[in-house]
């Protein structure tokens, strides 16, 4: 389930743009796109696009119930937080249980609570890199107490 939460929380949270310079000269749908060109993909609005991601602006871990266990990178050929194709990241694996090892010591260790009963909501005013939130999120965090017998 950690890793459910992961990546839909990067799904959520993707970059808003991805771009490549166009090496030689591409044909989409019938048009032809010139070598030295820039293309630009939003993995921000892929990854908001209903028929792929239903209920796509919400928090619903449930979208990667059905790739777990594979690719853990590589769930879907619409997500594509980490690039695509020959380009995507190379370091992806090793980030993806990075996170993993990282998410799980911090709920083993802290019980955590919202301070605000509301996650705020993304910049709209990001373009590269992850967006920020609009406002601040407080977090409480009370270190678990363990006892040894």
């Amino acid at each position: 389930m950690v890793e459910r939460c992961i990546l839909e929380a990067i799904r959520l949270r993707s970059p808003g743009m991805i771009a490549r310079k166009l090496t030689e000269p591409i044909q989409v749908q019938g048009f032809t796109i010139p070598a030295g060109d820039m293309l630009m993909i939003s993995p921000y609005w892929a990854h908001r696009n209903e028929s792929t991601f239903p209920d796509a602006d919400s928090f619903v871990p449930d979208h990667w119930s059905h790739t777990v266990g594979s690719d853990k990178s590589a769930p879907t050929d619409k997500f594509i937080a980490f690039g695509g194709g020959r380009f995507q990241c190379p370091g992806r694996s090793f980030a993806m249980m990075e996170i993993q090892m990282f998410v799980s010591a911090i709920l083993c260790s802290f019980d955590m609570e919202l301070v605000k009963k509301e996650v705020p909501s993304p910049s709209p005013q990001h373009v590269v890199g992850v967006p920020h939130p609009e406002s601040p999120c407080y977090v409480k965090m009370c270190k678990r107490v363990t006892t040894e017998l």
